[in-house]
């Protein structure tokens, strides 16, 4: 049973922007100022906590083998 008016992935806490990939995988860096995520244009991404902003790329990448790296 769901609420009125609100679909399901707002109920399940989930929230997708149209046109954007979706993350598949994430890794918290010991710093936990930054972390990795993977997406469904499998591409790696590192992230800073403190500006909120993608500070690396990488295309194509293996995410367990850029995580392994770092």
């Amino acid at each position: 049973m769901g609420l009125k008016g609100v679909s399901r992935e707002h109920q399940l806490g989930s929230y997708f922007l149209k046109g954007e990939a979706q993350v598949t995988a994430y890794h918290m860096l010991k710093s936990r100022r930054h972390f990795l995520t993977h997406n469904t244009d499998k591409k790696v991404q590192l992230w800073s906590l403190d500006e909120l902003r993608c500070e690396k790329e990488w295309r194509g990448a293996a995410f367990q083998e850029v995580k392994e790296n770092l």
